[in-house]
This record gives C-alpha cells, structure tokens and sequence, in this order.
C-alpha cells in the first residue's frame, strides 16, 4: 500500500511540477479530469507523505481546480462527501474556512481567490482592471488640477466603487455620480438619483450570467460584445431605475479606444449598440455632465 501511495505522489508530483511554471503563470489550471486528479481518500493518504509545503500547493491547486470546475459551495463540500474520516473533515474545513475568508489560500490575488471570483484564465484583464487609473480633470480639456485615482492594493479590483466624495477634490461630481467597476446587481438606494457608470469585465458577468447578471444576456452574444476585441464594457444606468434589464452598454471598444475618450464621449458613442429594448429609453437619458471630467485609463501604456 505503502509503495503504492509513493507511486501516487511521484506521479501526481511530476504533474504538478510540470503544470505549475507555465498553467499557473498563466492562471489557465486544467481539469481534475485532465490532471488525474486522485479521489480524496487517495488524495489525502498521498499528501501525508508529502512535506508540509509540498502538499499545501498540491491541495491549493486541487480546491482552486474544483472551484473553478463547479463554483458552487454545496457541490464542492459535496465532493468530500459525508465522511468520519478525520483527514477529509479537515479537507472540508479547509474549504469552508477558506470560502468564509478565513484560509489564507484565499486572501486577494491567491490561486483559489481567483478561482472563486473566474479570474483564472482571464488574468490579463484581471491585470488590467487591477491597475487602471481614473483620471478626474475640473476642466476636460486641460491637465491643471488633475487627479489620479487607483484601485488600493487591499480592495477587490472586481468590485470597488471610486470615492468621490469630497467636494474640496471633485465638486459636485460625487452627487451625482458613482463610478464602479463590477456590475449592476440590484437598485442602490444610496445613489439615489445618481448617474451610474460600471467598468465590467465581460468574465464577470459571463461567470453570474445565470444569476445575478442574467439581465444583460441580451449584450452577451459575440456580435454585441466579442471578448476578443472588448475583455472590458462599460455600462450606464440611473440608480433610480428598478428595472435592471434598463442600461446602455459600451461593449465594442478596446483598451486604446476607452483610454483615449472621457466618459461623456465614450456615451455619446453607444446608443446603436444598446439592446433594442432599452435604446429608446436611454436615448434620452439625463446624463449628467460630470462623467466629461473622468477618463478611464485601460490603457498601461498611455501617458497621462
């Protein structure tokens, strides 16, 4: 049996040895299927053999690939199965406490985190999101005076609103405007009569698509918005509106074109790609004229 265990963590540890500089760099982790990835029972027994930091990666990239294979809680803890072994009740747990946030496997930017949120596979325009700079000029066409907003290091890039309440800094732009990057998933009484602007990552919204994003499969199909030429859309919306299936989308421009225009221009640009259902609502849609004053840079590039 002894021999047998070796035999597994030889060969599972050559698997990994040969997946982990080019799949985990990449962040594209094949299936379980594809790695041969042993039952838990097997899997456990192995990793005892194994040294501490040797069969921390090796379980980290299992929950990662089962996450990212399913993302779903109960069908993850069901693949532990109801069990009086010791070894996999402390596997679930390791799950369940890193799900809560309490597993450092799942602290920001860790291979399960990204799992859990659909980075893996689309970490480029993970990258590009997490290092965007918002750009607020008081005169849109003059760089006196302008300010330089950044996502912070320990916030999620996939859901951060950009503070613009402090009037010494912004005006009156944080009245009347939310910045967001995310995706609009219920009516945000604070924003009240607030004009709402979303910087959304299409594998975001593909990966809730059935849930919480359901209302924007109308822009989801290739001719509307092709990942390939548009990783990233934006999205525009009153936050007064109940209705979530009313919005206008932005969902054909690349890095260069979003990075070279402010939001007003970006705007004015979209209404023939927006869902026949809501174009003649948003055509008049009272957008207010802040959103001239900030510019997305997508573009790492570009000189600012």
């Amino acid at each position: 049996m002894i021999k047998k265990l070796k035999l597994l963590a030889s060969s599972f540890m050559i698997a990994f040895t040969l997946i982990i500089p080019q799949q985990l760099h990449a962040m594209e982790v094949e299936s379980a299927e594809k790695m041969k990835v042993e039952p838990e029972e097997n899997l456990v027994q192995m990793l005892n053999l194994l040294p501490k930091e040797v069969s921390t990666i090796i379980l980290e990239m299992v929950v990662a690939v089962k996450i990212r294979d399913n993302n779903n809680l109960s069908k993850i803890l069901l693949l532990c199965g109801e069990t009086e072994d010791t070894n996999l009740k402390n596997f679930k747990n390791i799950i369940l406490e890193g799900i809560t946030g309490n597993q450092n496997w799942f602290a920001k930017d860790k291979l399960c985190w990204k799992a859990w949120h659909g980075v893996l596979g689309h970490e480029g325009t993970y990258n590009v999101i997490k290092n965007m700079v918002v750009i607020y000029r008081p005169d849109p066409n003059s760089d006196e005076g302008m300010i330089k907003l950044t996502i912070p290091a320990d916030a999620n890039p996939l859901d951060y609103t950009f503070d613009l309440s402090d009037k010494a800094l912004f005006g009156d732009s944080g009245d009347h405007l939310c910045i967001t990057v995310g995706y609009r998933k219920e009516k945000n009484p604070k924003n009240r009569n607030k004009f709402e602007i979303w910087i959304s990552p299409r594998f975001l919204i593909e990966q809730h698509l059935s849930s919480s994003a359901k209302h924007y499969k109308p822009i989801m199909n290739k001719e509307r918005w092709n990942e390939e030429i548009a990783p990233v859309g934006m999205i525009f919306n009153c936050a007064y509106w109940g209705e979530m299936y009313l919005y206008a989308s932005l969902t054909n421009q690349n890095y260069d074109s979003i990075s070279n225009n402010n939001c007003l221009k970006l705007y004015n640009t979209n209404h023939t790609h927006t869902p026949l259902h809501t174009r003649t609502t948003m055509t008049n849609l009272p957008l207010t004229p802040y959103s001239e004053n900030f510019t997305f840079i997508l573009n790492k590039n570009k000189e600012y």
